[in-house]
């Protein structure tokens, strides 16, 4: 059926496409001078001098003035008081420049003030020229590539002087071949000074990007009534000058490049860094290891884990807009929370700019198959197109206790609880939307006081995006139930699904940050976060039994089909209050504090799941209490479950640093974080009625006991015996009558179905750091302490029994690091450094609570014996930074050793017959050690030195790590134990590849990247089974289902951005080029490879089945098409 009209959220975002355009459309004309030096202005001039007058004439002309403030020396020039009244430009100008010598001209959409000597159009070539060289190029603002007519270049050594015309271009003419200082100059921006620019006979083009001035320090300068900057955020010459003066082994990814990728969010963004991959879209691995060994720091504050089911940060959450900087560091130094073992990722937002600046974007996508395509969904709340429900799915207010039948008076009617729920249980069909992203970045600033400024960044991102993938998933060798020698007699529960799953997903984050600097010395800084993220879930799932067409028949051909119907949304807040503050003059000593607070809550509100089942290819008709089977009894033929996980972190930090003289450094400081984690879970169940609690099933649990599955009689089969296409009408009380012949709702919640959690964790470290007085040697020195205490509290039902289940897990850690850094030469740099850290469980982990990923089919449940994880690192780099105009080359190399005491692992605990309810069983525990050791490379640099001519503007990047692990496992069996090696360590990639190739035309304004990545295999989850083990039960083989892991995906994406007019850029994105599958198969040989199933003949019955691996799980997620539009104001 076709879902209503009227709950689509086509009319919004037809409004808001629309608006946009409008905008665009009467904003762009108005970003032209009106009126260039005859605009007109009323203004009111004190006595004082030109440099004050100009900058409030700045403040209040519609028309953009530039001028080198630091080459006119304005303040030796004193200005009369005068009042205008509507007057011209061009009269106040004059009255300004009187007696000056400084003159101006139009330029372009502005006004430049000059001194008349110097020359402000090309040259003419003189006689001879030909035999020296010509320098010529455009001059454009770094971040929307827009033409800076006005900018004053330099060639130092040969005295010559131009200024850039209206369209930024400049040419010099008759310089002298020889080496020259480049100096470009332009008001409000940073000076760039290229040293050693080689020239000779010919025509040498150069074109320069220039950044705003440095952050919040540098001139406003105004145009057209409004306060308008391009806004510079970090650059690649910056990153690498960041990582080479770095304490330890840090690599990153600069604004500069994120700009030039085709990445959407922080997740694709960080898949550029070397040894970085992402695993699920969402999640990183550094250095192949699983993403639970990373920490991730939001703004300098540690963030939280935003998933349910695990220890790792969703990256998706972050847009790329709104990304300055990602900083990973590799090895340990005493100042950083020692909460890791692959690496502590450092993802820092947009920041305040000293500008009045406004930039909006606005892209457009499509993903074949899911775009503009057939999806299904179901009617929910008005705001799910906002990530927001708005109450339709709450949690019914009734309590448990009115539902049961002792309750008496106060206990409810099935006509009174029906109304309390959404009465929505069938699927619909609708047309999916193109998928769409909004941004808006304002900065403002504003004086206060004679010194002091406040600076803001206001950001505001919506995003919406629609995924319709069918998953295909298998467990057990393809038909090798009863036919396979060696577990013929096992897999009974070997399924084939196809899981057709629709994902419409609505974002939005907000970025709102304050920096008040009252003078030079200290500073204030609010920052806040925002982010929602909305996802509506629809999936209906099909089954039928993985076996030959002869069992398959005598199993009456026996299908099942299960739909789920769902909402997610993740709300995470986060904010800081921090400051600096100089003591002493020289700035020999900084004090930093930070107050933090983080609110992050996950909600499933009503998650529906619906079980039919089929004989004979005869109609699906429902499950539950029809079958009589517990397993199928307990999720009934309806569960509707509202679920939420709410954690609140509280955290101070303070650090301070003194250095002692120009070679030592001391640095102490302390971290302190309580967080609070607590989960609930409501849990009905639709069955027929007149059952009791903790009815499960008929006699001894058989199956289809006539007597028992038609409540001996009282059942009426024309309302329990139901199918998919009554649902529209189901939720009623024809279907739901008070005296038990019909459906009936159950509240089947328990303790069980929640537990609390908390963590203290108390830190304090001391560092030093020593310099040679040539600064070729550094050793930073330092020893943290951690005292953390991990308590989890849950209800456990044993034997019709609730027993609590308690963790409680304190901790001290004393944590030394040693970074040793050598630099023999001004381009090199040698590393090495060793750092204990540890690796704390998630409260997920440590708590019995049990819990169901219905879209993965996984049940998950922690282990409260799970202990912390202590690893030592040690590294070793060696770094390369090429002399270059740009400054932003490098050639990296290193090796990584890493020793681990008790690493945490993801573990499939289940066996072939007895699976609940087909659920693949999740769970967590210790292996007793592993080792993980590598090496890896990275490169950055111009091609340019193969080819001038060609390959000047090409650079290529490329980065990869190659990492080896080994477990060991201890096996028991009764008074017997073997310690033998275990298999790789869960979730450890053996090789990760990142490379791009990038091409950028600075006068052109166009940039062009072909970008590649991937990783290498990886155990999603190990089995308990060791074919290495001489004590462990051979039964144990045929009974445990083997490892999962997870294939390689070779993602080959292109991206290019062209400037279309003034600072109108369009970049065009295609993703996945290569249309790879993600794929996870069961590893049946253990080996962490793919062997493809190949066909076996069992002798005696002459059928064929297979041997192999066969896919666990597959899907594409298709090739992805971007179309981004972005103006600056």
């Amino acid at each position: 059926m076709t879902l209503k009209q009227t709950q689509e959220p086509v009319p919004f975002f037809s409004k808001l496409a629309g608006a946009l355009i409008i905008v665009f459309m009467l904003l762009a004309p108005g970003l032209r001078a009106q009126g260039g030096k005859e605009a007109k202005l009323s203004i009111s001039f004190t006595a004082s001098t030109l440099d004050f007058a100009l900058d409030q004439l700045k403040e209040n002309c519609p028309v953009n003035i530039v001028y080198d403030a630091s080459k006119l020396d304005l303040k030796k020039y004193s200005v009369a008081a005068k009042t205008f009244s509507n007057a011209p430009l061009k009269q106040v100008l004059e009255f300004l420049l009187q007696k000056t010598g400084l003159t101006f001209k139009e330029l372009g959409s502005g006004i430049i003030v000059f001194k008349p000597e110097e020359r402000t159009t090309p040259p003419a070539h003189e006689a001879g020229a030909q035999t020296n060289a010509i320098l010529k190029g455009r001059v454009v603002d770094f971040e929307t590539s827009q033409p800076l007519g006005g900018a004053t270049i330099r060639v130092m050594e040969a005295a010559k002087t131009v200024t850039s015309n209206e369209d930024g271009y400049y040419e010099i003419g008759n310089i002298p071949s020889g080496k020259y200082t480049l100096i470009i100059t332009y008001a409000g921006y940073q000076e760039n000074k290229f040293p050693g620019v080689r020239l000779s006979g010919g025509l040498f083009t150069f074109d320069v990007k220039m950044q705003v001035g440095n952050a919040l320090s540098t001139v406003v300068v105004s145009s057209l009534g409004r306060k308008v900057k391009s806004v510079t955020h970090s650059t690649d010459k910056q990153l690498v000058a960041e990582i080479r003066a770095a304490t330890g082994v840090v690599s990153g990814v600069s604004n500069e490049f994120i700009n030039k990728t085709a990445d959407r969010n922080a997740a694709d963004v960080v898949k550029r860094i070397a040894g970085v991959t992402v695993v699920d879209d969402r999640f990183i691995v550094v250095r192949g290891m699983n993403e639970r060994y990373n920490l991730t720091y939001l703004n300098g504050n540690v963030a939280p884990s935003t998933e349910l089911y695990g220890k790792a940060f969703a990256f998706d959450l972050l847009p790329s807009s709104v990304i300055d900087k990602i900083l990973v560091y590799k090895s340990p130094v005493a100042d950083l929370v020692a909460d890791y073992g692959g690496a502590a990722v450092k993802v820092f937002t947009k920041n305040t700019a000293p500008v009045k600046h406004l930039d909006i974007g606005l892209q457009l996508g499509h993903r074949p198959g899911s775009t503009l395509s057939t999806i299904n969904s179901y009617n929910g709340g008005k705001y799910d197109f906002l990530g927001f429900d708005d109450g339709t799915r709450k949690e019914p207010g009734f309590s448990q206790d009115q539902t049961l039948p002792g309750a008496g008076k106060d206990r409810l009617s099935q006509a009174e609880m029906l109304k309390s729920f959404s009465s929505t249980l069938h699927l619909g069909t609708k047309r999916s939307l193109p998928d769409m992203q909004v941004n808006i970045n304002y900065y403002d600033t504003w004086k206060t006081g004679e010194k002091g400024r406040l600076f803001n960044i206001t950001s505001v991102t919506y995003s919406h995006e629609t995924k319709n993938p069918t998953i295909s998933m298998q467990t057990g060798n393809t038909y090798a139930y009863q036919l396979d020698p060696v577990y013929g007699n096992y897999g009974g529960l070997n399924r084939f699904r196809v899981s057709r799953q629709s994902s419409e997903n609505s974002k939005i984050n907000v970025l709102e940050n304050l920096t008040w600097k009252w003078n030079e010395y200290n500073r204030l800084m609010l920052r806040n976060f925002f982010v929602n993220d909305g996802r509506v879930l629809t999936s209906i799932v099909d089954a039928s039994p993985n076996a030959v067409h002869r069992l398959d028949s005598s199993g009456q051909y026996k299908r099942t089909k299960d739909y789920m119907l769902s909402f997610q949304q993740r709300t995470l807040y986060s904010v800081n209050l921090g400051g600096a503050h100089q003591f002493r003059k020289n700035k020999s000593s900084e004090f930093e504090w930070n107050l933090g607070y983080t609110f992050n809550q996950q909600k499933v509100p009503d998650q529906r799941i619906l079980h039919f089942q089929s004989y004979n290819f005869g109609p699906y008709y429902s499950v539950g209490s029809n079958t009589g089977l517990m397993e199928n009894q307990f999720y009934g033929m309806i569960s509707r479950l509202f679920t939420t996980n709410r954690e609140q972190v509280y955290n101070a930090s303070i650090d301070y640093t003194m250095h002692l003289t120009k070679q030592w450094m001391v640095k102490a400081g302390t971290y302190q974080m309580y967080k609070l984690r607590e989960v609930n879970r409501r849990f009905f169940r639709i069955n027929r009625g007149g059952l009791m609690p903790g009815d499960h099933g008929g006699a001894n649990g058989a199956a289809n006991e006539p007597a028992y599955n038609d409540g001996y009689g009282l059942s009426d089969r024309r309302k329990t015996w139901f199918t998919p296409n009554q649902l529209n009408n189901l939720w009623s009380e024809y279907y739901f009558p008070e005296n038990n012949s019909g459906l009936k709702i159950y509240d089947e919640t328990s303790p069980s179905d929640s537990y609390k959690a908390s963590e203290q964790n108390n830190s304090a470290y001391l560092m030093g750091e020593w310099k040679t007085t040539n600064e070729q040697f550094t050793v930073n020195a330092g020893l943290r302490v951690e005292y953390d205490r991990q308590k989890a509290a849950s209800g456990v039902q044993q034997d019709d029994r609730l027993k609590l289940s308690y963790a409680n897990h304190p901790l001290t850690s004393w944590l030394p690091s040693l970074n040793i850094s050598y630099r023999p030469f001004s381009t090199i740099v040698a590393r090495a450094g060793y750092g204990r850290t540890v690796n704390r469980p998630e409260f997920r982990e440590i708590s019995s609570f049990n819990d169901f990923d219905f879209s993965n089919n996984e049940r998950i449940n922690g282990d409260p014996s799970v202990v912390t994880s202590t690893l030592d690192n040690y590294d070793f780099r060696a770094e390369w930074y090429p002399k270059s105009l740009q400054q932003n080359e490098m050639l990296t190399a290193g090796v990584f050793y890493k020793r681990i005491k008790d690493p945490i692992e993801r573990f499939r605990r289940e066996q072939t017959s007895p699976d609940l309810a087909n659920f693949t069983n999740i769970t967590y525990g210790n292996t007793f050690r592993a080792e993980v050791y590598g090496v890896e490379a990275e490169i950055r640099k111009n091609l340019g030195f193969i080819s001038k001519r060609y390959l000047k503007n090409i650079t290529l990047v490329l980065n990869g790590a190659w990492v080896e692990s080994k477990t060991t496992q201890i096996i028991k069996n009764g008074f017997r134990r073997d310690t033998l090696p275990g298999r790789p360590l869960q979730g450890q990639s053996p090789y990760v590849l990142n490379g791009g190739l990038f091409y950028e035309n600075i006068g052109w304004g166009t940039k062009v990247g072909v970008i590649y990545n991937v990783n290498g295999p990886r155990i999603y989850a190990k089995a308990p089974y060791n074919p290495k083990s001489t004590i462990q039960d051979p039964r144990e083989q045929q009974l445990s289902r083997p490892d999962l892991v997870q294939l390689p995906m070779h993602l080959l994406d292109v991206a290019i951005t062209q400037r279309l007019v003034k600072s109108l850029q369009a970049k065009f994105t295609v993703q996945n080029i290569l249309d790879q599958s993600s794929q996870i198969i069961e590893d049946h040989n253990y080996d962490q490879r793919y062997d493809k199933e190949y066909p076996i003949t069992n002798p005696t019955t002459k059928e064929v089945y297979y041997g192999g691996d066969n896919y666990y799980s597959k899907f594409k997620p298709g090739l992805y098409f971007l179309l981004q539009f972005t103006y600056a104001f």
